[in-house]
């Protein structure tokens, strides 16, 4: 699906008053939509600040008696420094004053995606089965007496705690 087709059907199902899910990947390539009623559990499931689309109860992994590996692969340190150091200077050029430098980080885990999203207690949480999970604990977009709000992300740990 296009860019255009892709917004052109969010406007349409809007205006339309229908109830949607959509997805847009940070590289906008493959944006997706499903009507809530279209959307098959078996490929796609979400918990957004407690409603969604599963039957099944979150349980703990380690109480099945499965072991679990889940090994980070992050950026090396000198990867890391070249592109904080680019953000850096271009905060202090003035291009922006509020920047959020993420990096894709590979994993290895013994876990499958359906596994990690039942076992996540975020408040917000999807899966496409076999491509990804998302989870957050913070809300980046609220609806209240027909006004949309949004909240930039700004971490996820209170900066007062030692080591943040």
């Amino acid at each position: 699906m296009s860019l255009e087709e892709f917004a052109n059907t969010l406007n349409e199902w809007g205006r339309k008053k229908i109830p949607f899910l959509f997805l847009v990947d940070f590289e906008m390539e493959k944006p997706l939509v499903f009507t809530l009623a279209e959307i098959d559990a078996d490929q796609l499931l979400f918990s957004i600040n407690g409603r969604t689309n599963s039957r099944a109860l979150p349980r703990q992994l380690d109480q099945q008696g499965k072991k679990i590996d889940f090994v980070k692969l992050p950026l090396s340190l000198d990867d890391y420094r070249a592109k904080f150091d680019k953000v850096h200077s271009r905060l202090l050029y003035g291009d922006s004053y509020l920047t959020n430098l993420t990096v894709k980080t590979g994993i290895r885990t013994t876990l499958s995606l359906r596994e990690i999203f039942f076992a996540c207690e975020a408040k917000y949480k999807l899966l496409l089965e076999g491509n990804f999970i998302v989870f957050s604990p913070e809300t980046f977009v609220r609806i209240e007496d027909g006004r949309i709000f949004s909240y930039p992300m700004k971490g996820t740990i209170d900066a007062s705690v030692s080591g943040a």
